[in-house]
């Protein structure tokens, strides 16, 4: 728990701000990224002085009460209860409901498609919502270019861009255009070219027409959502190795990798002349979700341009999203079909969870260390304060007796004269 008091005092008075959890929240969360919403919303909650009841997408049951029972052993290794977090055997949307209206749960938490974000937002209760994101990249000829590639390749195949907030599609100026697609390549891409792009987009995304309106829609292939690069190029014909991380491709702003969310390792880039075009462009990509947008540049005028224009929740500048400043999982994909090992990935997220609460504990202690040497400090001061205080009234005790005495002989003298 982490909550912390807030005092503000002034010539008009006294403003004394404390914050309280809500008690217990319930949460929904997806089958795209299970294990990552269940361990990132039970810190945030549980910091905030909350429990947590979770009604998991069925279809990653399984790696989302893994998850649960990895945070609640994390939790009671440091002191807490046994079970702080909870999750639900067989999520449906009955569980579900019937976690809308308990009278307990004061706060709804959904992170999830349109329709499960849509049902937590007109429960009656606060709720927040997370839903679906397409974030744009810009990155303009201030940028550190080479940093740049690294950081949005980085963003956008951890766990091979299912999250929401990873970069999906980039706009570069044209003047360092060739040199951001060099790095990228550098760092695991693979540049295709337009006909291949086209080739791709009909696999990975299906076609919809309302037989009504007429109107066409795409939905991402659910075969291809989280695979490896490799996996879904070799459903075009295109053999690469495991070391290809990312498929880029140079395309015009209306295509499809531009304009739907892919929640795969695929990254459309957009040549773009100057800033105006970039953050014209790059709105109209986001679809005004306000979810999350990203920028390299050393320009901050053109970095608050973009973000006063886009909008978004998150506005990441010159760097991934936040939860890759630390070490990289470089096997990560648990799809079946996939090489990856599934053991080994639960292994090391649970050794990197103990591992963070061990530095939570340490911190705290530093913390603590810390306040104790202040206290002891100020103290200290205090007393050497109040010392020096002491001496300077005993100084000045001392003078007064002098002119004391000095008066005295002085009042001596005047009788003795009065006298003769």
């Amino acid at each position: 728990e982490d909550i912390v008091a807030e005092a503000k005092t002034g010539d008009h008075g006294l403003t004394l701000t404390e914050r309280a959890p809500f008690g217990v929240v319930g949460a929904i969360t997806p089958s795209t990224n299970p294990s990552e919403t269940v361990i990132c919303n039970s810190m945030g909650m549980i910091a905030a002085g909350n429990g947590v009841v979770f009604n998991p997408h069925p279809g990653a049951i399984a790696t989302s009460n893994y998850a649960v029972d990895l945070v609640n052993r994390a939790v009671h290794a440091v002191g807490g209860p046994e079970v702080l977090v909870a999750s639900v055997a067989k999520p449906t949307l009955e569980t579900a409901d019937v976690m809308y209206k308990h009278p307990s749960i004061k706060l709804l938490v959904c992170t999830g498609g349109p329709g499960e974000v849509k049902a937590v937002l007109s429960s009656g209760k606060k709720a927040i919502g997370a839903g679906a994101g397409n974030p744009p990249v810009i990155v303009d000829d201030t940028a550190y270019i080479e940093k740049a590639a690294k950081d949005i390749i980085d963003g956008c195949t951890f766990d091979n861009n299912l999250p929401c907030i990873a970069e999906k599609e980039v706009f570069v100026f044209n003047n360092v255009a060739d040199r951001l697609i060099a790095g990228m390549q550098k760092n695991g891409c693979i540049l295709l070219t337009r006909e291949q792009a086209d080739k791709l987009a009909e696999v990975v995304l299906n076609k919809k027409v309302n037989e009504k309106t007429g109107k066409v829609s795409y939905v991402v292939n659910r075969d291809c959502v989280g695979r490896d690069a490799r996996v879904i190029l070799a459903k075009i014909g295109m053999n690469v190795g495991p070391e290809i991380r990312c498929a880029i491709a140079e395309v015009p702003f209306d295509h499809l990798f531009v304009q739907e969310e892919l929640m795969m390792p695929i990254l459309g880039i957009v040549r773009v002349k100057d800033i105006d075009e970039a953050i014209n462009l790059a709105c109209k990509a986001e679809h005004g979700n306000r979810h999350t947008a990203h920028m390299h540049s050393k320009n901050i005028d053109n970095l608050s341009r973009f973000a006063k224009a886009v909008e978004t929740t998150i506005f990441v500048k010159n760097a991934p999203p936040e939860w890759l400043k630390c070490e990289r999982i470089e096997k990560h994909t648990t799809h079946k079909g996939d090489t990856a090992d599934e053991g080994t990935i639960i292994e090391e997220l649970h050794n990197r969870l103990l591992a963070a609460e061990d530095k939570i504990v340490r911190l705290q202690h530093e913390k603590a260390a810390i306040a104790e040497k202040i206290s002891k400090n100020y103290l200290g001061d205090l007393l050497r304060a109040v010392n020096l205080m002491q001496q300077g009234l005993q100084e000045k005790k001392h003078k007064m007796e002098q002119i004391d005495s000095g008066l005295k002989q002085i009042q001596a003298a005047l009788a003795a004269i009065n006298n003769e």
